[in-house]
């Protein structure tokens, strides 16, 4: 699922981009909050290189500079400046 406040299609290469307040997730509880977004068809990958926020069951993780498959089960932040895991209770 994806939301945004504008999106664009480039009618050429057919890659999809989010702009302003965007939020990705997945049915795993997955959530990635950006302020852009795009989505390549070439390789179906998920890119930016603006600061991003992924919220997991397991995690939090904030940084600069993404890239994931389109299903955000497999991501990459590539300059990360925060990291927790929720302490699980016993």
């Amino acid at each position: 699922e994806l939301t945004a406040n504008r999106g664009k299609v480039d009618d050429t290469t057919q890659d999809m981009y989010a702009m302003e307040n965007v939020i990705a997730s997945n049915d795993s509880g997955t959530v990635l909050r950006t302020e852009e977004l795009k989505w390549r068809n070439s390789d179906q990958k998920i890119v930016t290189d603006k600061f991003v926020k992924i919220t997991s069951p397991n995690d939090i993780i904030e940084g600069y500079g993404f890239e994931s498959d389109q299903h955000l089960n497999h991501y990459v932040i590539f300059n990360v400046t925060y990291s927790s895991s929720p302490k699980k209770e016993n």
